[in-house]
């Protein structure tokens, strides 16, 4: 089982959504930074508020091919299926997986221990995977990452939980980009060539 092929897939199937959110909880992140900049810093009211315009930039886009759908939940909660995929987006410390206290609801959504199996028919069939989507700030309060995340299982109800893989999403304004090879040598043939095209230009070889 190749994880890291799987987690590129999964990250090339879902890239229009999280692109859309990337930018959406940037936004919004920086929106609260800025409303909060004179007043005492409350990271639940700035987490809930960050979440709340991100539902609404949800509710009302219009990008063709991004075909989700949204669970409203308490607490402005972000819950969202798209391409067979469960996603849930959360705030995160290090990368790691919220804990799942004595929620049944995140205990079942974190372990999901039938993947391996789905894993291994790829690509013959479609994934009914959990996913996370794990957004961090920094001491600055400014958008530091995102992370896509595939839950496998937990231990306790108060500890994080383990993935099958975790993907680095790339900021939107990143463009992917082909790098040549500058340290390969042009072949003889290649060489000759270029001086038939030059002496062709002006005088003939001799």
């Amino acid at each position: 089982m190749d994880l890291d092929l799987i987690a590129q897939q999964t990250l090339d199937r879902t890239w229009d959504l999280h692109q859309f959110l990337y930018r959406s909880i940037e936004k919004n992140v920086a929106t609260m930074r800025d409303r909060m900049k004179d007043l005492p810093y409350d990271p639940w009211y700035f987490s809930h508020s960050v979440r709340y315009l991100t539902c609404c930039d949800l509710d009302a886009s219009h990008v063709p091919n991004l075909d989700f759908v949204r669970q409203p939940q308490a607490l402005s909660a972000i819950d969202l299926t798209y391409r067979g995929c469960h996603i849930k987006v959360w705030k995160s410390t290090d990368g790691e997986l919220p804990i799942t206290g004595n929620s049944t609801h995140r205990q079942s959504f974190i372990a999901q221990p039938y993947l391996q199996n789905y894993f291994e028919s790829l690509p013959e069939v479609e994934i009914p995977m959990n996913l996370a989507m794990l957004w961090e700030v920094d001491s600055n309060l400014e958008l530091s990452s995102m992370n896509l995340v595939c839950p496998k299982r937990f231990e306790t109800f108060f500890k994080s939980g383990e993935t099958f893989f975790s993907k680095a999403i790339p900021h939107p304004a990143i463009e992917i980009k082909i790098e040549a090879d500058f340290t390969s040598q042009p072949l003889d043939l290649d060489i000759e060539l270029d001086r038939k095209k030059v002496a062709g230009r002006g005088e003939r070889e001799r």
